[in-house]
């Protein structure tokens, strides 16, 4: 029986910080496999830049060197949209003999109840939320009382009843579009930006952005 996260994104692009993360998940929950399920038509976003094979191609750049991080294509069809509880239901029926797990950020954690069965997704596997610096969300009232009947720190996780296991991983207060805003001041030179962007991107994800010219459209 292995241990197997998936991580479901727009990955708009990919930046170190969901490197980081699957990092922390894999050391801290012995995991064996992480499949990074990039989402062709997300249901709570229409501000996609790139299509699907781009982005996906961004991600295996940034995961090249880690053998225990796959793709999984599970979501490229951009003509429905596609909710995470149903392709739980689908993954659940594929690795039916193994121990799963979902990472999400916190700040999806505090919008759950905005989410597609959100609050039922426990029924199908563990989810593993990871903290962020900076996030200050006033709790809706259904996700604080989620939080308090199933969120367990991850050392007390056993392995015996499907939980939300919550990590203390300081990640940065860093998102997808303020990367895009950064990529497109780059083409106009801005230092900063360029600074930044090399912070939280992987060299060969920066190298494949501007050598195709991404994200220099207007947002």
């Amino acid at each position: 029986m292995r241990n197997i996260a998936f991580f479901g994104g727009s990955f708009d692009p990919i930046h170190k910080d969901h490197v980081a993360l699957c990092l922390k998940a894999k050391k801290l929950l012995k995991l064996d496999l992480i499949y990074l399920i990039p989402n062709a038509a997300p249901p709570h976003k229409n501000t996609l830049q790139q299509n699907f094979n781009t982005r996906v191609n961004l991600i295996n750049l940034a995961i090249g060197k880690y053998n225990f991080l796959k793709v999984l294509d599970l979501e490229q069809d951009h003509k429905v949209k596609h909710y995470t509880y149903n392709s739980l239901v689908q993954l659940r029926q594929n690795f039916s003999n193994d121990k799963l797990f979902f990472i999400m950020g916190q700040d999806s954690l505090y919008n759950l109840h905005t989410w597609y069965k959100g609050f039922e997704l426990l029924n199908l596997t563990n989810l593993v939320v990871m903290q962020r610096r900076g996030v200050d969300i006033k709790l809706n009232e259904q996700v604080q009382n989620f939080i308090k009947q199933h969120g367990i720190a991850y050392q007390n996780y056993n392995y015996k009843e499907h939980k939300l296991i919550l990590i203390s991983q300081s990640l940065h207060k860093l998102s997808s579009s303020s990367l895009r805003a950064k990529l497109k001041l780059c083409y106009l030179n801005n230092k900063s930006a360029h600074n930044f962007v090399r912070k939280y991107l992987n060299k060969k994800v920066r190298q494949y952005i501007f050598k195709h010219h991404l994200y220099a459209d207007p947002l």
